[in-house]
């Protein structure tokens, strides 16, 4: 939590972020964490054993990764662990 911001946890597209950065919330973003693992080589594990816990392979490749960084103690792809998020919002552009 830097300088004592609340943390949202959302999505990439804009305008939750823009509407987030209005009202002083740092942002942790899921797919930029699943992509940050995935430029490490963390991604593979994480996918396989979310599809051998029951997760469908038709679920995005973002959210088992995520699911599995989760579930192996909330330590994102630096080594650090992920902030804890104040809100969780979901938009739906689709």
């Amino acid at each position: 939590r830097a300088n004592n911001r609340k943390v949202s946890a959302t999505f990439l597209p804009g305008n939750l972020n823009e509407l987030l950065m209005c009202f002083d919330f740092a942002r942790s973003l899921p797919e930029t964490n699943a992509l940050q693992n995935g430029m490490r080589k963390k991604s593979g594990k994480f996918i396989m054993d979310a599809e051998r816990d029951g997760q469908s392979e038709d679920v995005c490749t973002y959210v088992k990764a995520d699911l599995c960084m989760m579930m192996g103690g909330e330590i994102g792809p630096t080594g650090d662990p992920l902030p804890k998020p104040d809100v969780l919002l979901l938009s739906y552009t689709g």
